[in-house]
């Protein structure tokens, strides 16, 4: 009996230490405070996307971003209405899109060094969507803190430690 209960430990400590070297790519939601990990996303596929409802305008705002090495890219924006902190012009490709009933700037492709959201009230109703599961906010943060989104290259093990239980 002892050598069968060895064998299992000698198991589990041998299965700890291969999820712990092997490293996979993924998408962290951290606090931006204190840096605590709020979220983690196996990349499935290399685009996200936030929506929000914009806090002045009350309207849906739509970014939609993807993952080029270790780093998020900006790739088209949309929202419904001109107003404060919604863009009237850009130097980007842009349009009116007829079907949607929304503006869109596209190919943009900037960098964002720091993506950083603030989770707002129900009303902003901020929500990720990524590998076809949209996730609001609020089910991984609390309100009033700034999640910082950003690529990371972790263990199976932290990934597996640290993904929300979903």
């Amino acid at each position: 009996m002892k050598k069968i209960l060895s064998r299992i430990i000698f198991l589990i400590i041998l299965i700890g230490f291969i999820l712990s070297l092997a490293k996979i790519r993924v998408l962290k939601a951290v606090d931006f405070e204190n840096k605590e990990i709020l979220r983690i996303w196996k990349i499935e596929n290399e685009e996200f996307t936030i929506l929000y409802t914009h806090s002045v305008m009350l309207s849906p705002v739509t970014e939609k971003y993807y993952m080029s090495d270790d780093s998020i890219i900006l790739k088209e924006s949309t929202f419904k209405d001109y107003g404060a902190g919604l863009p009237s012009s850009t130097s980007y490709d842009f349009k009116y899109d007829e079907k949607n009933k929304v503006f869109k700037i596209y190919n943009i492709d900037e960098k964002m060094e720091n993506l950083v959201y603030k989770v707002a009230s129900e009303r902003a109703n901020q929500k990720i969507l990524i590998d076809g599961e949209t996730i609001e906010f609020k089910n991984f943060s609390r309100e009033k803190v700034s999640v910082e989104f950003k690529i990371d290259r972790v263990s199976l093990l932290e990934y597996i430690l640290n993904r929300g239980g979903n």
